[in-house]
């Protein structure tokens, strides 16, 4: 199922009609200030800049905690067949990192690095102690953008609670940089072994503190959707909801089919992140998997909305027994601009999928790395794109005209309603201040 050496920019390199509302767009920098730099409402409007994660310092074995044992114990639910037979994976994953690097670069995409620190030392907090750090591989699971704000994610796991220290550096030289950016962080949680369940027929996150990564918000414009799952809660989900608010973004949860009491379809399809369950290659253009599939209720609204939803063929692409990572890992593709993307390089059927549907394909060879955090839209996070906040759901901008307009008449009710003779009385007998 590999893609044509001849077609395939990606390897070549390694080997060598709707109507839509603007929203919001950052106003031109004054004189004597540096134009902005952060900038993302989408994954699809035109890429100028990411990070992009490290092999460096990656710890390849298991932190010995709840989390992590629930994902790997969903992950070994999966058996899939060996695409590829990898000697030396740690070797192999670095040099396709580095070649990914090099390939965005090609593209014109500035890419910045972390900072690599000691994560094989031990994590002690006054509540929590545990043996290691995980890495830097994915600052998509530690921040999302929302236009000009960085917004820092709690972390799920106890292994990744000081995993933005290694990119500390790298978001400060944008504050510095950037005079608009904004720069929000969650509240750590305290992770108290009560905070997770590990039944697997229930959410791993309990609610009694903000959890969520980063990765389990899907950003569309003026609506993000935040599955509440094995790495985000629903209390995680509000706090996004009241921190966005004052930005125009309406937050909604994203549900999928067997999630809910009674509908579990028989293995758990809440353990991975958002991005390896569904993607948006442009405007309007939502790719699913069936092994992960949205719940009837999310397929409605997008569908009322005018977008087209395109079933995924099944993931192809597994270079290790060990690789635990979702089976719609092979839709966690990183967006170059409205209908372009980086694609995974051995997922021929998938790709070709995506160039039927008008999507120019930009293969890039990555498996290998899967099993140290995931695919492309994984380890990367779109510091910077072009474009502006805008609406892609008009039924949802009906709805807030209406009820804006029903709060309206209910204020005027209010301010017409006669004033009762007694409430006239106090007033006329209250003093008048000097």
């Amino acid at each position: 199922q590999a893609v044509p050496a001849q077609a395939d920019r990606g390897a070549k390199h390694f080997a060598s009609g709707r109507s839509e509302r603007v929203l919001a767009l950052a106003p031109p920098p004054s004189a004597g200030m540096s134009a902005p730099i952060v900038n993302s409402w989408n994954g699809w409007d035109p890429l100028r800049e990411v990070l992009l994660g490290t092999m460096e310092g990656k710890q390849t074995s298991y932190a010995n905690e709840a989390g992590v044992k629930r994902k790997q114990n969903n992950g070994q639910i999966f058996k899939y067949d060996l695409t590829e037979v990898v000697d030396d994976p740690v070797r192999r994953a670095t040099e396709l990192v580095e070649n990914f690097a090099d390939v965005l670069k090609g593209e014109g995409i500035k890419v910045t690095r972390p900072d690599v620190v000691d994560f094989g030392a031990e994590i002690k907090t006054p509540i929590f102690t545990v043996t290691q750090s995980s890495g830097a591989t994915c600052p998509r699971d530690v921040f999302f953008v929302a236009g000009n704000n960085v917004v820092e994610a709690t972390m799920s796991w106890k292994c990744r609670y000081f995993e933005h220290y290694a990119w500390r550096n790298a978001l400060m030289s944008y504050y510095e940089r950037d005079p608009a950016m904004r720069w929000t962080c969650a509240p750590k949680p305290v992770m108290r072994d009560s905070s997770f369940n590990l039944d697997p027929k229930l959410k791993t996150i309990n609610n009694g503190e903000i959890f969520f990564d980063a990765a389990d918000v899907l950003r569309l414009g003026k609506d993000f959707f935040v599955q509440s799952a094995h790495t985000a809660n629903d209390t995680g989900r509000d706090w996004i909801r009241r921190t966005l608010a004052g930005d125009g973004v309406r937050v909604h949860e994203f549900e999928f089919a067997g999630q809910k009491p009674g509908e579990n379809l028989g293995c758990p399809v809440t353990f991975s992140h958002m991005d390896a369950k569904v993607a948006a290659s442009d405007e309007y253009t939502l790719f699913w998997c069936e092994e992960e599939r949205p719940a009837e209720s999310m397929m409605q609204l997008f569908k009322e909305n005018e977008w087209k939803l395109i079933e995924a063929p099944k993931r192809h692409a597994c270079a290790s027994p060990l690789d635990a990572t979702a089976r719609g890992i092979h839709l966690n593709f990183l967006g170059a601009g409205p209908s372009r993307a980086f694609v995974e390089a051995s997922e021929g059927a998938l790709i070709k999928t995506m160039r039927e549907e008008g999507v120019d394909v930009i293969p890039v060879p990555f498996a290998p790395a899967y099993m140290y955090g995931g695919g492309l839209h994984c380890w990367t996070l779109d510091i910077s794109r072009e474009g502006a906040q805008k609406s892609y759901f008009r039924t949802l901008d009906e709805r807030d005209e209406r009820l804006a307009l029903k709060k309206a008449r209910l204020a005027d009710k209010a301010d017409q309603a006669p004033i009762s003779p007694r409430r006239q009385r106090k007033s006329e007998n209250e003093p008048t201040s000097a």
